[in-house]
């Protein structure tokens, strides 16, 4: 049986609160414990002191603000609740990050799907055991997995795009695919995938674990630049047709 995932690094909170506020509006809050709750699953309660500490971090040098009642505050310091808003030093400057992704000879998605919410067609062991592919087999049983709906990520995904399915409570990789087509229906987006079966396979029997690629997805989101290297070393190296630029 393999053991409990490890928990979040700071660099990972770190990751987990700039890629939650990177989703929202400019103007946007959050709580430190939607990031807590994204990482942690079920123990989310016992990663609120490490997330408000990463805040700190972030704080510290200005990316965002930690505010009480609207006003900035130390959340050393400050007691009871706080929100999390986008600081004077909020990298505004990622646009060329972004567009420098986009000519890349591909780009990567980070699709989070938690197994817990298909729990009915889960093995006994889904949480611990090392094998990812039969907690990816019971999430087909229970949902139709080439259609996924999208909160975020639809306005720059395109059809040819690779796309990697994540299991937020047990933190790894387990499935890859190519985009199809993103479309809206019925006012809502989404996206239809062709999964890789044989890359599918592989990784279900040694799923790329979070620290790896050590990017956080807190929502459906395009790989880092350091990310999509590794991801793309991992693609090539599984079973099937290498990427072609």
């Amino acid at each position: 049986m393999a053991a409990p995932a490890p928990a979040p690094s700071d660099a990972e909170l770190r990751d987990g609160i700039l890629d939650l506020l990177g989703h929202r509006s400019a103007d946007v809050t959050i709580c430190p414990s939607e990031v807590a709750r994204g990482l942690g699953g079920e123990d989310w309660r016992e990663l609120m002191q490490p997330t408000r500490d990463a805040a700190a971090h972030l704080a510290d040098e200005g990316v965002i603000e930690v505010v009480q009642g609207g006003r900035p505050v130390d959340v050393r310091t400050a007691r009871g609740p706080v929100r999390l808003r986008r600081g004077p030093s909020w990298p505004d400057a990622s646009q060329p990050h972004v567009q420098a992704q986009s000519e890349a000879p591909r780009t990567h998605w980070l699709l989070p799907i938690d197994p817990a919410a298909h729990a009915e067609h889960q093995p006994p062991d889904w949480r611990t055991r090392p094998d990812a592919g039969p907690v990816w087999e019971a999430i087909g049983r229970s949902q139709q997995i080439d259609r996924w709906c999208l909160r975020s990520g639809f306005r720059t995904m395109q059809a040819g795009d690779t796309i990697w399915a994540y299991l937020s409570r047990r933190q790894e990789l387990c499935a890859v695919g190519t985009v199809r087509e993103v479309a809206q229906d019925g006012g809502a987006w989404q996206v239809l995938v062709r999964w890789d079966d044989a890359r599918t396979a592989a990784l279900g029997r040694d799923p790329l674990p979070r620290s790896t690629f050590g990017q956080v997805p807190m929502s459906t989101c395009r790989a880092r630049e350091s990310a999509a290297r590794v991801l793309t070393e991992r693609y090539d190296a599984l079973p099937g047709p290498r990427h072609t630029a």
